[in-house]
Formats: C-alpha cells, sequence, structure tokens
C-alpha cells in the first residue's frame, strides 16, 4: 500500500506538474465579446476539472491495484503538444518580429522617396517654367527672324548706289542728288526763235538769235552780272556746277572700284567742289572747279584738260564693264550684248592720248570740254550724265546681284 500510494504521489504529483505547466501557458484571447469570453473561460474550467477527474479516477484504479497506463500516454501527448504551440508561437514571434522590422525599414524607405518626390516635383516645376520661358523666347525669336528676313529681303530691293547717285533733270539740266550741271537753259533759243518768226525779215531773226547766245555766253561767264534776260534767269551758278562734278568725280571713283580697275591710267581725287583728276603715272593734277572771277593762269585750259580726263575715265569705265558682261554672258551661255547692256551714248577719244598727252573727248558728237558754247556743253553734260546713270544700272544688274 505504501508503494502504491507512493506511485499515487508521484503520478499525483507528475500530474500537479502538467497543471502547473499548464498555467504558465496563456492561450491567446480574441478581442471579441464580453460574452464569448465568459464562454472561453467557462470551457476552459471544465477541461481542468475533467483533468483533475482523470487523474483522481487514475489514483483511485492504483489503490486498487489496476495499472495506469493512460496517464502516462496522455501527460506525454499534452507535453508534446504544448511544446509544438510553443515553437509555433516562438516562430510566430519571429515573423512578426521580422515583419516589424521590415515594415520599419519600408517606413523610413517611404519618408526617403516622399522627399525625393517633393525634391523632383520641385525640379519638374522648375524644368517646365524654364521650358515655357525657353519655348516664349524662341517664339519671340522666330518672330525677329522671320521679320529680319522680311527686312533684308526687302533692302536686297535697294540698290544704294542708285539712291546715293540720284540723277534726274530740272528742267534743261541734269541734276545729280538735287545739283544742276550746266550753263544755260537749252529752251532759251526756243523761246528765241518764237519771238523772232514775228519779225518781217530772216535776216534780223538771224541777228537777233546770235545776239543773245552770245549775250548769254558773257553774262554766263561775267558770273551773272547782266540782268533783264530770261536766258540769264534759268542760268547756274558757278559753286553749283563745281558741286555738281564733285559729285560726277565721286560716282567715278566709285564705279572703278565696283569694277576693280585698280590701276587706271587717271585716278579721280574726289572732294567736294574742289575735286581732282591726276595722272598715275606723272602725279600731275587738273582742278575740276573752276571760278572765271578768281585770277589763275591758264584757268580755263586746265579746267578743259580735267573735263577730257573725265571723259577718258567715263570711256575706260564702258570698256571695263563691256568686258565684263561679255565674259558673264559667256560663263552663263547667253549672248553677250544686247540692247539692254547698249550705252545710249557714244563717247569717242580724238586727239593723241598716248605718251601721257591729252586729246579731246566727244560723246555723241559733243565735245566734253567747254568751247564756248553753253548750250552745247549742257546737253555734253546731260549726255554724260545718262551714260553714268545707265552704267550704275548695269553695275546693280550684273555686278551687286
Amino acid at each position: 500500500m505504501l508503494q502504491v500510494n507512493t506511485k499515487c504521489k508521484m503520478t499525483f504529483y507528475s500530474s500537479n506538474t502538467v497543471h502547473s505547466s499548464n498555467q504558465y501557458y496563456n492561450p491567446p484571447i480574441s478581442h471579441g465579446s464580453p460574452r464569448r469570453h465568459h464562454h472561453l473561460l467557462q470551457q476552459q474550467q471544465q477541461q481542468e476539472e475533467e483533468q483533475q477527474q482523470q487523474q483522481q479516477h487514475a489514483c483511485g484504479q492504483e489503490e486498487q491495484g489496476v495499472p495506469s497506463s493512460s496517464s502516462g500516454t496522455s501527460t506525454d501527448l499534452l507535453n508534446a503538444a504544448l511544446q509544438q504551440k510553443l515553437r509555433k508561437r516562438d516562430i510566430i514571434l519571429q515573423k512578426i518580429q521580422s515583419i516589424r522590422s521590415k515594415r520599419r525599414i519600408l517606413h523610413t524607405e517611404n519618408q526617403s522617396l516622399e522627399k525625393l518626390k517633393l525634391l523632383w516635383m520641385h525640379r519638374y516645376n522648375a524644368a517646365v517654367k524654364e521650358r515655357s520661358r525657353a519655348l516664349s523666347s524662341y517664339l519671340m525669336q522666330q518672330t525677329r527672324l522671320h521679320e529680319h528676313r522680311d527686312a533684308h529681303e526687302k533692302l536686297k530691293q535697294i540698290y544704294a548706289l542708285q539712291d546715293i547717285f540720284y540723277i534726274w533733270y530740272r528742267g534743261p539740266f541734269v541734276t545729280i542728288n538735287g545739283l544742276r550741271l550746266g550753263m544755260a537753259d537749252c529752251s532759251s533759243s526756243l523761246m528765241i526763235s518764237s519771238a523772232t518768226t514775228s519779225s518781217s525779215s530772216s535776216s534780223s531773226s538771224s541777228n537777233l538769235i546770235s545776239s543773245a547766245l552770245e549775250q548769254q555766253t558773257n553774262s554766263f561767264w561775267n558770273n551773272n552780272n547782266v540782268t533783264g534776260s530770261p536766258v540769264v534767269e534759268n542760268s547756274v551758278p558757278w559753286h553749283e556746277i563745281n558741286a555738281s562734278l564733285g559729285m560726277m568725280a565721286l560716282l567715278m571713283h566709285t564705279l572703278q572700284k565696283y569694277l576693280r580697275i585698280y590701276h587706271p591710267r587717271y585716278m579721280v581725287h574726289p572732294r567736294g567742289s574742289t575735286s581732282k583728276v591726276l595722272s598715275r603715272k606723272t602725279k600731275q593734277e587738273w582742278d575740276l572747279c573752276h571760278q572765271p572771277t578768281a585770277f589763275q593762269f591758264f584757268a580755263r585750259r586746265n579746267w578743259n584738260a580735267a573735263l577730257n580726263i573725265m571723259g577718258y575715265i567715263l570711256f575706260e569705265i564702258i570698256n571695263e564693264l563691256e568686258r565684263f558682261i561679255q565674259n558673264n554672258d559667256n560663263k552663263e551661255g547667253v549672248e553677250a550684248g544686247g540692247e539692254d547692256c547698249a550705252i545710249p551714248f557714244a563717247v569717242m577719244l580724238e586727239g593723241d592720248w598716248g605718251n601721257e598727252r591729252i586729246g579731246t573727248v566727244k560723246i555723241h558728237g559733243l565735245d566734253i570740254a567747254f568751247n564756248g558754247d553753253a548750250i552745247e556743253w549742257t546737253k555734253a553734260m546731260r549726255y554724260m550724265a545718262i551714260n553714268l546713270k545707265m552704267i550704275v544700272a548695269l553695275v546693280g544688274k550684273y555686278i551687286t546681284k
């Protein structure tokens, strides 16, 4: 009996240990309603009472001499189940900790990504503003480019040489930039002839014409001192003639550069109303300006020499232009010459122009130098200016196109 009691006590002790071990296990309690929680507590108490009854029943069987084989197996099963649940609990706790650590890492990464998002949004807004600013600037520059192209096309239609040296006419006189070039009104001869037709005889009319022309020439050379004549009222003062000859000299100097006549026989020094021409070899100078009231030896002869040299320079310019047009037309496969390239009034050299001698130059049969006939010289200057205007037009067509 003592042995049985000891065994019973031992088994009871072991059952107590199991029971005590069960006290350390706290199953998870769901956070449901209070009614459900109370029901779970009742089920737990019933399980404990059943376990105590089974232990007491096992102890009673041992005291009666019945072996208790199921008590050991039940405790082993309970211990195994407890250990398995503990292991599952540990595994679940480890997973929870790993998930929490991952959540912390993801939270930090999310914060860094939010900061990067804010930074890139700021940069994106700045880039959008810069793009809109650049686009508006591009559109503005595009409009300016179109405006400048239109202005450039308009400027290409403008021929500066023709605008700078504006050759036109005023009455019977040719003008260059508004300055008249000539000595007498050519229409005065028509007025005189109409006046003489009403006279009775032809001899008196011829005498009247000759006296009127003589009076016109003398009055001009006397610097318009004679008054009361319709011819004298239309004459040109000397300072205007000298200024117009200076403008014509500047035009010839410019045409020499356009046609690349770098080593001409005679050169022009344009100096306004005091322009000069000189020989490139001997360096001798002739004045294009003339003033009858000023005292100077051989003033008229030197002035006529300067006018003839201007005619020779015009002859050189015409020849060089015709040569350039012929070469250009041959390159393009077009027949040279034509009515568009013809100079309206022919320029011819007379006399001996060799060995630095100065001959005479005629344009359309009229002397360029003044020979005492104011009407013929005015016509010659008109023909010369018309030739220069034609040359300017041809230079703009073939050279500066």
